[in-house]
């Protein structure tokens, strides 16, 4: 008893998903061949179920033979939907639809000649037991090999596809695979091989899959505008509903007031409608719009890789004739001083090709960074001894705290990228520090992590400033990275980040405008000694 109303609960599910989906849009070829599907399913439940109910010889095999003849349509749909679900592969026309029916036609021909099924044992209170004939492995080849294609399909699909689309296509994938596979062994392979026909009176439930997946695709993902089949879904049943009250009604007065209602819910059931639509239409809109962006910045960045790189000979052939210009005895001074001002924006525009050769890498996912054990406290005496000088042009204390010579503290780092942290967040202490101030260099550990501290008393940074400062190009006004005479890329500290984080540190800032400020950085502790 409770079978039979599954089973028929089973088919309405079916039936009204896919007239939902087909009204919605019948001239989309997506909304078309998942009708399709879930309708021929739809049948084949019916079919499944009818051939069960009777126990005379002539009506049973009928209907027994009908399964086989309406089974292959379900294959058909179901790669008509893969080759245009969520995007045709290529003009999918009449005649490639033609084409991949005609397999179907030449194993329904056999099943009529009764070759596939060539006859059945009546079980009394049971299942109907099938008797194959030898084209069975026709029909068998015909439905597996057309399941195996669409699989192949939406998994092709699924390898090539981002974001929404990939998600779609995994849970359709997924309760389709389901429905394939499960209900092939059940109603094919096990009784083919066994001769037990028990097991296909689950096969029909098993479409439960695709309506579950497919279900939670469109409430969780929006497939095939769930929004709007719902909001139609609402305004007609309500439309029906008054509509057959226009029947029953008990006065002239009910009438009219029936009538007038049924048109208000009409006009604005219309608008509302409408108004989900535009909605949709915006979102989609918004869509295209965000993948075209996506696509320009990626171009962007493929450009300025290329641009940076090409850039690199010619600077690097200025900068070395510059150099033997510049230590030439034959040169006159002035000329010399003009040299000297070329070498420093020769090399600003060298540090800006690499900084932004190190980006494009970075967002590109290119960016090589060999891991080892690097002693830390070696690389921070090492930037300490590289600025001193500098800082003593400037007339800037230049302190560091724990990095002596017998202290060892290892971390798993690429040193020569680690080396590039420091120098930026040393240099730019540097540059932002004026005569007569300070800069301490600390490092400690807690045992887990290193902590390293580079502190300036330089302007400072505002509060609402700081999170920015992490950001490509950023120079803000009146503040730590905007001191006059500064030459930088805007793009250090945000390497720097991206590099630690390779690395699985951490580096923020503290500061406080006016007196100062802290760049701290952690990476998690190898080895200590």
């Amino acid at each position: 008893m409770y079978y039979k109303y599954l089973l028929i609960l089973v088919f309405i599910l079916n039936v009204l998903l896919g007239l939902f989906v087909l009204l919605r849009d019948h001239k989309n070829q997506i909304n078309v061949s998942f009708s399709l599907f879930v309708l021929s399913v739809a049948g084949w439940l019916s079919i499944n179920f009818l051939s069960n109910q009777f126990t005379d010889y002539p009506r049973a095999f009928i209907f027994n033979k009908l399964i086989f003849l309406e089974s292959p349509y379900i294959s058909f749909a179901l790669v008509y939907f893969s080759l245009v679900f969520p995007y045709s592969l290529f003009d999918i026309k009449i005649k490639h639809l033609f084409l991949l029916i005609i397999p179907v036609f030449i194993s329904n021909i056999f099943t009529m000649l009764n070759l596939t099924i060539t006859g059945i044992n009546v079980v009394p209170g049971g299942v109907t037991e099938v008797i194959f004939g030898p084209a069975i492995a026709v029909w068998g080849f015909q439905f597996v090999a057309y399941i195996l294609v669409s699989l192949f399909l939406l998994g092709k699909k699924y390898t090539k596809t981002k974001g929404h689309q990939h998600t779609q296509i995994q849970y359709v994938f997924l309760g389709i695979a389901l429905l394939a596979i499960l209900g092939t062994v059940t109603n094919f392979a096990i009784p083919l091989l066994y001769n037990n026909f028990d097991a296909s009176n689950y096969g029909p439930f098993l479409s439960l899959f695709v309506l579950g997946f497919t279900a939670y695709a469109i409430l969780k993902h929006n497939l095939l505008h769930i929004k709007v089949i719902a909001t139609e879904a609402v305004v007609v049943l309500l439309l029906i509903i008054l509509f057959a009250k226009l029947f029953i009604y008990q006065s002239t007065g009910e009438l009219i007031l029936d009538t007038i209602i049924m048109g208000l819910v009409s006009i604005f059931g219309a608008l509302l409608i409408k108004s989900v639509l535009e909605e949709i239409k915006q979102k989609e809109n918004l869509a295209s719009l965000n993948i075209k962006l996506q696509e320009m910045d990626d171009q962007k960045d493929e450009f300025i890789s290329m641009a940076s790189h090409d850039l690199r000979s010619p600077l690097s052939i200025i900068k070395n004739n510059l150099w033997f210009a510049e230590n030439s005895k034959e040169i006159p001074q002035k000329i010399k001083e003009n040299i000297d001002v070329a070498v420093s924006s020769n090399e600003h525009a060298i540090n800006l090709v690499n900084d932004m050769l190190d980006v494009s890498r970075i967002e590109m996912g290119r960016i090589k960074v060999d891991l080892e054990k690097t002693d830390l406290v070696q690389i921070a005496r090492e930037i300490y001894e590289d600025f001193l000088l500098q800082a003593k042009d400037k007339n800037i204390d230049l302190v560091s705290h724990g990095i002596e010579e017998n202290k060892k503290i290892f971390v798993n780092a690429d040193k020569e990228r680690l080396i590039q942290v420091f120098s930026n967040l040393v240099g730019n202490a540097l540059k932002f520090t004026p005569k007569g101030g300070q800069i301490i260099i600390n490092l400690k550990t807690d045992g887990k992590d290193a902590e390293v501290t580079v502190q300036d008393t330089g302007i400072g940074i505002k509060e609402n400033d700081i999170p920015k400062l992490f950001a490509k190009f950023v120079r803000l006004n009146d503040s730590h990275t905007s001191v006059p005479s500064t030459m930088g890329t805007g793009l250090g500290l945000y390497i720097s980040k991206k590099l630690l984080t390779l690395f699985g540190g951490k580096i923020w800032i503290e500061s406080k405008y006016g007196e100062g400020s802290k760049f701290i950085f952690t990476l998690p502790i190898v080895e200590a000694a």
